[in-house]
């Protein structure tokens, strides 16, 4: 059985500031003294290592108050610290030790520590731990003040509720009830979470639906697009046939084009040349014929003048046959 070996103590209210251990024994040990010795703060202490917060069951305005006020010679200590140590050699306390030691320290920011063996842990784990050995805080392994009276005047449910939690059924019971409740928590936030699923299942169906159509548009698109690109491909190579057949039209008459200049070039100057040597004969044919005239005439006027004078007034007209037709001597 799990019985207490020692009790240390330092900065917890009227105990004082300087460490404190008190052994216990096994078997009946009495603690005596004048009332104000602080024979009661001595459970307060178990208590308070246990986990206890309620400031009513420690005897206090408040959890700072815990901490031991100091006096002129000493000062009042930064926090109050209470070790309880254990006898496990029979492992009730579910810890591989002969020995379990707890701890807690309460700073003057009210935070609480507590510790295991000298590890820290969190005091629901460590109120989970010894409830396995039915010590805490509240159970009838500490009785307090008042205490027998009070139980002698409960009635029977509430007895046999006191004598389950004495024998640990109690808080199997606790555990089933919470079980139970986190069960049902459990069942409400299945059920919700089921009809989420079914609003999201539908949405999922609705956004695959809506997903299809887009790809099913995407793909129309991309058809249009290949059609059109294919149409303006085969217009485009039938407008570069065209323009290759009309640039070709274009270098044959630009040829033809400056053949026939070339052509013309040469006939302008066929006639350029034609014209001077007919100005040159023209010439030579009425000096010929003035000198002729002349010679066979001499200086009287004939009618050779009068009509050489006509024949200057006329145009007159060259052929190969009749070179000298303007000029008919009579």
């Amino acid at each position: 059985m799990v019985h207490l070996k020692k009790i240390e103590s330092r900065g917890f209210k009227s105990l004082g500031s300087r460490q404190m251990s008190i052994p216990v024994e096994r078997g009946f040990i009495a603690i005596t003294g004048p009332n104000g010795s602080g024979k009661s703060n001595l459970l307060d202490a178990i208590i308070f290592c246990l986990g206890e917060n309620s400031p009513k069951t420690l005897r206090v305005p408040n959890l700072g108050a815990l901490i031991y006020d100091g006096s002129v010679e000493e000062q009042k200590p930064s926090s109050a610290k209470v070790t309880l140590q254990f006898d496990n050699s029979d492992r009730r306390i579910p810890f591989d030790s002969d020995s379990v030691t707890i701890s807690r320290e309460l700073k003057q920011s009210g935070e609480s520590v507590y510790s295991l063996n000298g590890k820290h842990i969190q005091r629901n784990n460590l109120s989970e731990v010894l409830e396995v050995a039915l010590i805490t805080s509240r159970g009838l392994n500490i009785v307090l003040q008042g205490m027998i009276t009070r139980i002698s005047e409960l009635i029977p449910d509430e007895k046999r509720k006191l004598i389950e939690q004495m024998v640990g059924v109690a808080q199997f019971d606790e555990k089933k009830d919470m079980a139970m409740k986190q069960l049902d928590d459990a069942d409400r936030k299945l059920e919700i979470a089921m009809a989420k699923i079914g609003e999201i299942r539908d949405r999922v169906q609705q956004l695959e639906q809506e997903r299809n159509d887009q790809l099913r548009v995407r793909q129309l698109e991309d058809q249009v697009s290949w059609l059109r690109a294919t149409s303006l491909s085969s217009r485009l190579l039938r407008v570069r046939s065209i323009t290759a057949q009309r640039k070709s039209a274009v270098a044959d008459f630009s040829t033809k084009l400056q053949q026939l200049q070339s052509r013309q070039n040469e006939i302008r100057a066929l006639i350029e040349s034609l014209d001077i040597e007919r100005s040159q004969l023209i010439k030579s044919a009425m000096d010929a014929g003035a000198a002729k005239v002349e010679l066979g005439l001499g200086n009287s006027p004939t009618k050779l003048e009068l009509c050489s004078e006509q024949g200057r007034r006329q145009p007159i007209m060259w052929t190969k046959s009749d070179k000298y037709s303007p000029l008919t001597i009579k």
